[in-house]
């Protein structure tokens, strides 16, 4: 590789196959172009393959020349403050034959346009809130444990299908403003002590058989 002599303009390399190596100052990114400077020279660029970091103007970047084309292979120096941004036309795959660390000191944000996937055959979340906004949830497992000491879920309209549901609870209370209705085939109501029916109007119907089997009973 060829060293320029002088750094205030670009020299002819006389063999095309040999590469020569600047630091230069970029003026301005518009899509794939870079434009850059050179002391009084000014000619354009754009980043190498490698190259994820996305050139602002004023940074110091290295720039390898070849062939007539200018690539910029790293960003040296920045010194306005702000994010950092990487891209790439195609997919990225990062592996490690060990562990993977995300850190960040405050935020962390994933987008997606399409979809986000996570394959584990483990995963942990710690968390001291969660809040998820769905459209549409859709959960298959085989065993699911949930230990909660404060839990809604608010929601327009749920349906359940399950083979069985069962409850244990120490206190249960709930509230229906329209109209409850249950259909089964088998009805049983038991309560240790006290059991309670009030209403307005009610109404007892049965096609065969009506029976009330107490030691006392009390009508009016």
């Amino acid at each position: 590789m060829r060293r320029q002599a002088d750094l205030s303009d670009l020299a002819v390399v006389v063999d095309e196959s040999l590469a020569g190596c600047l630091v230069a100052t970029v003026e301005g990114v518009e899509e794939e172009r870079i434009e850059l400077a050179l002391g009084d020279l000014r000619f354009e660029g754009r980043c190498a393959f490698s190259c994820l970091v996305v050139p602002r103007a004023g940074d110091i970047v290295s720039v390898v020349s070849r062939q007539g084309r200018h690539y910029v292979t790293a960003v040296l120096e920045r010194a306005e403050p702000g994010e950092l941004e990487l891209f790439s036309q195609r997919a990225i795959a990062v592996r490690s034959a060990a562990d993977v660390r995300v850190l960040a000191t405050t935020n962390l944000e994933l987008g997606a346009g399409r979809e986000i996937r996570l394959r584990s055959p483990l995963l942990e979340a710690m968390v001291g809130r969660l809040v998820a906004f769905a459209k549409a949830v859709r959960v298959t497992t085989g065993d699911a444990l949930l230990h909660s000491k404060l839990a809604r879920l608010c929601a327009e309209l749920i349906d359940v299908a399950a083979q069985r549901i069962g409850v244990s609870a120490e206190h249960s209370y709930r509230q229906i403003d329209g109209t409850e209705q249950v259909r089964c085939r088998h009805f049983d109501l038991r309560a240790g002590d006290v059991a309670h029916l009030r209403a307005q109007t009610t109404l007892v119907k049965a096609k065969d058989l009506v029976k009330v089997d107490a030691a006392q009973i009390q009508l009016g």
